[in-house]
């Protein structure tokens, strides 16, 4: 007779409601991987009877007759939103409640589970009877349109924009476009609310109408461009926006991009200006403004990661004279041969789930290792089990991924 399998199940949410024993008891060991595991009183007791280890940040306890509404990426609820009675809301995203959305259209929902964010007009969070999010709650004013979180007003906006209206955005607003008009905008009574907004120095009065005195003002000296975060400096960079940059977050130079800095004029890094070791002397005869450096240190170990089992031996370690990190590794074997001085002097060690190794060599592993579960002999840190022995054994697996599963 054929040994039994593991099971292992990674999704967003776990449906678990019609849970057979029958099924589930033909596996050796089960491990469910949920944001949320829905469960009925049947099923949750054939899972604490078998041996199933279910990591999830939520679980509801819920019939069978509720409806499950899934929806992976991020979700909006609006005044156009309507939900069958009786149903519970999963959102493997952040979820925006906009403004104007009805108080029945949120009372219909069971329950709502946000693996993300939620973003919600301060009025109707009362509205929600069963709300798990894992990350913040975030309340905005009922009268407020809301904006993406980084918001920048294109040229037509002060046109669009409505007779007093106010607008939110969670992160900053950017008044970056050359074109567009802020008095006209002030003119409205148009309100901004957000907690940072960024403003050309010749426009900062008439953006200062816009925002309340809770709003941190940052202002883009007189001749910069402003750069996004999300651009890199290249000759295309600097053909777009010329000679006078402002970048809103970090600078990385490279071997490629440092010559171009004698093109510049002016530059200024809001964020961390990153410069590789070698270049640190022809990064400083350069005149460039930045809110801190970062000197980045050439990585000349021999680096092993990313694997279930690395066993490390006098032959790896002679061949690596600059030593040796490991990192993100379930389990880590050190051959006996290696001394607990050669462990202090080249080996470090982090993000690994547990580290065999002597008696004799545990104080040494111990002084150079980071975020490491266990270390010990063989004998001392035993089999693998759970997670790490599945992980281990999964030749011996059954591996479900999916968004949403029904169990």
């Amino acid at each position: 007779m054929s040994e039994k399998k593991n099971l292992m199940i990674n999704c967003d949410v776990c449906d678990a409601r019609n849970a057979k024993e029958e099924y589930l008891s033909g596996y050796e060991q089960i491990m469910i991987n949920t944001d949320l595991l829905l469960v009925s009183a049947e099923s949750r007791g054939i899972l604490e009877r078998l041996p199933a280890i279910c990591n999830t940040d939520n679980t509801l306890e819920v019939d069978d007759n509720v409806n499950l509404i899934f929806q992976n990426g991020n979700s909006e609820i609006s005044s156009a939103s309507a939900f069958p009675v009786n149903s519970i809301l999963a959102v493997n995203g952040n979820l925006i409640v906009h403004s104007g959305t009805s108080r029945k259209v949120l009372e219909t929902l069971r329950a709502i589970n946000v693996t993300g964010s939620l973003l919600c007009p301060v009025s109707l969070l009362t509205c929600i009877k069963d709300l798990y999010v894992t990350g913040e709650i975030k309340a905005y004013p009922d009268d407020c349109i809301v904006l993406s979180s980084i918001f920048t007003p294109d040229m037509y906006f002060h046109l669009r924009a409505k007779e007093g209206q106010k607008y939110y955005a969670e992160q900053e607003i950017r008044l970056t476009d050359s074109d567009i008009n802020l008095a006209v905008l002030r003119n409205k009574k148009v309100q901004f609310i957000s907690p940072r907004f960024f403003v050309p120095a010749e426009k900062a009065s008439d953006a200062l109408e816009l925002f309340d005195e809770t709003a941190s003002m940052e202002i883009v000296p007189h001749g910069y461009v402003f750069v996004g975060e999300d651009e890199e400096l290249n000759q295309k960079l600097l053909k777009k926006y010329g000679k006078r940059l402002y970048f809103r977050g970090d600078l990385d130079l490279t071997e490629e991009n440092t010559p171009l800095l004698s093109q510049l004029e002016k530059l200024y890094v809001l964020g961390t200006l990153s410069v590789p070791e070698n270049l640190k002397d022809s990064f400083s005869q350069i005149d460039v403004e930045c809110s801190s450096v970062k000197i980045v240190k050439e990585e000349k170990r021999r680096i092993l990661e990313n694997r279930p089992r690395i066993i490390l031996d006098s032959n790896i370690l002679t061949s690596s004279p600059q030593g040796i990190l490991v990192r993100n590794c379930a389990i880590l074997t050190i051959d006996v041969n290696i001394t607990p001085r050669e462990i202090l002097d080249q080996i470090e060690i982090i993000n690994c789930a547990r580290v065999d190794c002597t008696e004799n060599q545990k104080s040494a592993v111990y002084q150079k290792s980071i975020n490491v579960s266990q270390i010990g002999s063989r004998k001392e840190n035993g089999e693998p089990g759970g997670m790490l022995g599945i992980l281990l054994n999964l030749p011996a697996t059954k591996m479900i991924n999916a968004d949403k599963y029904v169990l």
